[in-house]
């Protein structure tokens, strides 16, 4: 990989730290019990200071609050939610922020280990720099994304997108440790899932008639996996195809991994969050909004 587009990976998983975090976390705030702004932002800091100096003790000591945190985070809103949901019957959707808060942990627990100088499984470090800005946008944000949806249009085939997209994503871990091959599986998967979100996220359009960014975010969101979930596909074929149609990760980075963490994730999460504010999301279960606290 050149220097060029090492620089290219650091800003993806620099755009989901200081972007795509925050905003899911205040999509999804009444769900789970979220950190103080304050506390966010400096760990946020912290872990982006990690990434632009070299590797070792002093990278990992900047990058461990971002891990504290969102490991402190889902521990506080496991348990404030199991003690809400004692007695009723569990949904995906109950689910989904808490499991956006694993991909959060999951994240910062590969960003540690890459500041610190560890290659997990043996992979090299740009490898496990590109692991980490997966998990933070396809991950965290895109499960964020099926959590917010689901509230407003509780459609069977929309939680199966959610749950396929969950089972892609474990797919792709498992084959980013342990079987190369089952690559191809979650491509399909979350190629299925974000292929369902993107005409979900145009049959919201109708809601919004008077709120022009939300309306044009939102187009944006539902038309820019089109290319890069066509390229996702193209590279878990690699091990099958005698001349691969994707082989560089150059290319992915280009097309696939930008494309994504900004059109698809960063512009659905910012329309869901306008759409808070004008109270799209706001009509909820007020059983919800019961164990919202602001920590820090």
């Amino acid at each position: 990989m050149s220097p060029t587009d090492y620089r290219t990976t650091v800003l993806l998983v620099i755009i989901g730290i200081v972007a795509t975090v925050p905003l899911g976390l205040s999509v999804i705030a009444d769900s789970i019990l979220r950190p103080g702004r304050r506390t966010l932002l400096v760990c946020a800091i912290g872990a982006v200071v990690s990434l632009v100096i070299p590797p070792g003790s002093v990278a990992a000591l900047c990058a461990t609050p971002w891990l504290g945190l969102a490991g402190f985070t889902l521990a506080r809103s496991l348990v404030a939610w199991c003690r809400h949901s004692a007695g009723r019957r569990w949904t995906i959707t109950d689910l989904l922020p808490l499991v956006a808060l694993g991909w959060w942990t999951n994240a910062a627990l590969w960003l540690l280990a890459h500041r610190s100088g560890i290659k997990p499984f043996g992979f090299d470090r740009v490898i496990a720099l590109l692991t980490v800005g997966h998990f933070h946008h396809a991950g965290f944000g895109l499960t964020v994304l099926f959590a917010a949806v689901l509230r407003l249009r509780r459609r069977g085939l929309l939680r199966g997108a959610a749950v396929a997209h969950q089972m892609g994503m474990a797919a792709v871990a498992l084959s980013i440790a342990f079987v190369d091959r089952l690559g191809v599986v979650g491509a399909a998967l979350i190629f299925v899932a974000v292929a369902i979100w993107s005409v979900n996220a145009l049959c919201l359009l109708r809601c919004y008639g008077e709120h022009s960014s939300t309306r044009r975010l939102l187009v944006v969101s539902a038309l820019s996996p089109m290319l890069p979930m066509v390229l996702a596909v193209a590279w878990s074929l690699r091990p099958f195809l005698s001349h691969p149609v994707v082989s560089t990760v150059e290319t992915m980075l280009r097309y696939h991994a930008m494309l994504n963490a900004v059109g698809l994730v960063i512009c659905g999460l910012l329309a869901l969050r306008i759409a808070t504010g004008h109270g799209a999301l706001a009509r909820q279960e007020s059983t919800q909004r019961a164990h919202h606290v602001v920590i820090g």
